[in-house]
């Protein structure tokens, strides 16, 4: 089989639009979940997160205490950023195969060979 030989590369201009939509919908799918499972361990998160900055107030003499300067801080910090942050992490690896996914077929091999440690190293 030689490069050309692609089955993928006969595709339409609508095809392609209608994988890269699949793709895009599966990747945020993978985020969603993702979150899903963030928000069931926000706790735990939370923890993880604030204990450095608490030992660092408790080694500087001050108490352990994170000031918070606005009522809804806690609750868009602890409820909706970290919990998006860490799904956008958990969820990377998923997002990036979906990328490849779509991208992949239309590179010749040489071209996936050059790409490959970077594919690895992400």
């Amino acid at each position: 089989m030689s490069e050309m030989d692609d089955p993928l590369g006969s595709m339409t201009f609508l095809e392609h639009l209608e994988e890269l939509r699949s793709r895009l919908l599966s990747a945020v799918t993978g985020l969603g979940v993702a979150y899903a499972v963030s928000l069931f361990l926000e706790d735990q998160i939370w923890l993880a997160v604030s204990e450095p900055a608490a030992a660092a107030l408790r080694a500087l003499g001050y108490r352990d205490e994170l000031v918070l300067l606005d009522p809804t801080e806690a609750f868009a910090t602890v409820y909706i950023k970290l919990p998006l942050v860490a799904a956008m992490f958990l969820s990377s690896p998923w997002a990036l195969w979906q990328i490849w996914g779509f991208v992949a077929p239309g590179l010749y091999r040489r071209e996936k060979r050059a790409v490959a440690p970077l594919i690895v190293a992400s």
